[in-house]
C-alpha cells in the first residue's frame, strides 16, 4: 500500500501514523508534554507482572517513574488519570503477552469480566493472566496462554484485581 494512502486512512479513523507504523510507544521526561492526540502515562520500568510465577511485591517496587506517550485513539479508557504502564516478565502468557511486553494497564476497569486480562496479586505476588470463573462459586481460574502452564483456581477472597490490560506492546524501545 503506498504511504499516501496509509497517512489517508491514517487521518481518516484519527490515529497516529507513528503507532500504525511503528507500533512503539515513546517516552517523555517528566516536564514534556504529550503531543496533541496522546496520553501522557506514567511507566514503572520496576515493576512487573509476572507471566510465570509471580513477583513478589517488595522485589516489585516503583522506585522511579518514566512518562510514556500512548496515542489516545488506540485504547478505551474513562479517565487519563487511572492508565499506568508495567511490563510483563516471563513466557506463561506467550502467544498473547510477551516476555517484556510493556502493558498499558487502566485502574478504574477492574470489574471481574470472564476472559478480561488483569494485573491482579494473589497472595502478595503480582501476576498477568486470564481470569475465569471458577468450578466453585467463590473461586477464580488464573489462566495462562501458554500451554506450559496449568491453570491455577484461587478463592475469589485471595484475589485482587489491580487493573484491567488495556493495550499490549510486545515490541517497544523501553
Amino acid at each position: 500500500m503506498p504511504l499516501s494512502q496509509i497517512v489517508d486512512w491514517c487521518i481518516d479513523n484519527k490515529i497516529s501514523i507513528d503507532w500504525v507504523l511503528n507500533g512503539t510507544v515513546k517516552e517523555l521526561k517528566a516536564n514534556e508534554q504529550a503531543p496533541q492526540g496522546f496520553l501522557k502515562i506514567p511507566f514503572y520500568p520496576d515493576i512487573a507482572a509476572s507471566a510465570g510465577g509471580g513477583c513478589v511485591n517488595g522485589e516489585c517496587e516503583a522506585k522511579n517513574i518514566k512518562f510514556i506517550t500512548v496515542d489516545a485513539s488506540t485504547i478505551s479508557f474513562k479517565n487519563e488519570k487511572s492508565l499506568f504502564a508495567i511490563k510483563a516478565s516471563g513466557d506463561s502468557m506467550s502467544g498473547i503477552i510477551l516476555d517484556g511486553a510493556l502493558l498499558i494497564c487502566d485502574r478504574e476497569q477492574r470489574k471481574f469480566k470472564h476472559n478480561d486480562i488483569f494485573v491482579v496479586t494473589v497472595y502478595g505476588d503480582t501476576f498477568v493472566k486470564t481470569l475465569r470463573k471458577g468450578k466453585a462459586d467463590e473461586a477464580v481460574i488464573l489462566h495462562s496462554f501458554n500451554h506450559l502452564y496449568g491453570d491455577d483456581e484461587v478463592p475469589t477472597s485471595a484475589v485482587d484485581i489491580v487493573a484491567k490490560v488495556i493495550q499490549v506492546h510486545n515490541k517497544h524501545n523501553l
